[in-house]
């Protein structure tokens, strides 16, 4: 089977980018994951990998999130490096574009519709870097919210899984936390009705 027949490879290139996005280096990892136990007898080596790799991640990045900051794009998606050649930056570049812009989007019509989860970031704050803070904030809460399916009125809902887990915390503490200072006592203000912030 070729590699780039097998279902798993795409799967496999989202955790190399989120390995590099969390300064995990893969060129490092993958063998010592190849060579960790035989590939004998594996009918889609791709699949094994990805297996292997993925739970590798979920392991490396909850034990060691706080060893370097890690890039990513509203808190969810994996930012490369510069390693690319320009037709690949550019396309990446073009994609990063077009999901700030659907968050922008998504945000304006919460705000619009007067959705809960708005209200229990509390009032965008009137000074430009304090505003273009919450904006952020509230930029990623609305990605993750699309990525995530999210419906309930805490912001970022109920997480189930590892990935969303990690997902929620990285925008807890990258966003929120820095608009918010007790963003943790949010989930529980919505649940009392109280949006004392």
């Amino acid at each position: 089977m070729k590699v780039l027949d097998s279902e798993a490879f795409g799967p496999l290139c989202a955790e190399l980018r989120r390995a590099e996005a969390n300064s995990i280096n893969p060129e490092q990892v993958l063998p010592r994951l190849v060579a960790a136990r035989s590939l004998d007898g594996a009918l889609d080596i791709v699949s094994v990998l990805h297996g292997r790799f993925s739970r590798y991640l979920d392991t490396a990045t909850t034990e060691h999130r706080n060893r370097a900051t890690p890039r990513y794009l509203l808190g969810l998606f994996p930012q490369t490096d510069d390693r690319l050649d320009p037709a690949m930056n550019r396309a990446v570049q073009e994609r990063a574009d077009a999901l700030v812009a659907r968050a922008s989007r998504l945000l304006v019509q919460a705000i619009r519709d007067g959705e809960p989860w708005v209200a229990a970031l509390g009032q965008r704050p009137v000074g430009p870097h304090d505003g273009g803070q919450w904006d952020e904030a509230a930029r990623a809460v609305a990605a993750y919210r699309d990525a995530w399916q999210v419906t309930v009125h805490q912001p970022l809902g109920q997480p189930s899984g590892t990935i969303q887990h990690q997902d929620a915390d990285r925008i807890r503490v990258a966003y929120l936390a820095a608009s918010r200072p007790i963003v943790s006592e949010i989930p529980h203000a919505v649940a009392r009705g109280s949006l004392a912030l």
